[in-house]
């Protein structure tokens, strides 16, 4: 396929995108983690530009800032060496001069402070695209309405057609080992059904994580960034995430 024929479709995926949701911008379901807790996903359309986004990438600052921080922590733990090139870890590099006495408990702290302030200060809206579909989903708790976890899927006419991003992704501690990271993900197939490819990258030292989307129907399609390999979910080849978003009342 030539590159002008992928971008015609890539647009006229975007366009798709944008007509699924004339009427219908947010939406609320129900489904049941592994253990019979009841969680509400509750979604919406959110303009990429607006305050909104901010606000709810704020909102849920805290399980994104522990999710990310134990991302890092496994990658500084492999590479000690590297720390001092990395986007949010070169800070932290004084910390790792005396490789024999590393603290980490104390790096792991300074990390997760890092990624606080990352999530709860950046003006994400100002460095994203107005024609971009962003679809955000937080998990919440039936009783309470605690945030559980969340996940952004974004569509856009630069990635390749028919396919969604997974950006922002994250489950509280407390919710880890219930099933709640796969609900989350199969999510794109009940907002969105004519989704035929999911699509991220994560670090090659999230083994926890590369493991978890494996096993449900994830395969590596290259390594766009070196040490963050890359993640696609065909919906030809797979169908374990259409098949539980089937079950969302």
């Amino acid at each position: 396929m030539s590159i002008q024929m992928e971008r015609r479709n890539s647009l006229t995926w975007i366009t798709r995108v944008h007509e699924e949701f004339t009427s219908i911008k947010s939406g609320k379901f129900v489904m049941r983690n592994t253990v019979g807790e009841a969680i509400n996903m509750v979604w919406e359309k959110i303009d990429l530009c607006s305050e909104k986004f901010n606000k709810e990438i704020q909102n849920c600052h805290e399980i994104l800032a522990q999710t990310y921080t134990d991302v890092e922590l496994a990658f500084a733990q492999k590479f000690p060496e590297k720390v001092a090139q990395e986007h949010f870890l070169q800070s932290l590099a004084p910390l790792f001069a005396d490789t024999q006495n590393i603290d980490w408990a104390h790096i792991k702290s300074q990390i997760k402070t890092v990624f606080v302030d990352f999530f709860s200060t950046t003006d994400f809206a100002k460095c994203s695209n107005s024609h971009d579909v962003c679809l955000f989903v937080i998990a919440k708790n039936r009783a309470t309405g605690e945030p559980l976890g969340l996940i952004q899927f974004l569509a856009s006419a630069d990635y390749a057609p028919n396919s969604i991003k997974v950006c922002y992704y994250g489950v509280d501690a407390a919710a880890h080992d219930k099933g709640l990271e796969q609900l989350l993900m199969s999510t794109i197939f009940k907002i969105l059904p004519i989704t035929k490819r999911i699509f991220l990258h994560t670090r090659a030292t999230n083994k926890t994580a590369i493991h978890r989307y494996t096993s449900w129907g994830f395969a590596q399609c290259g390594e766009s960034q070196e040490g963050w390999p890359d993640f696609e979910y065909i919906a030809e080849k797979s169908s374990l995430l259409q098949e539980i978003s089937e079950m969302m009342l």
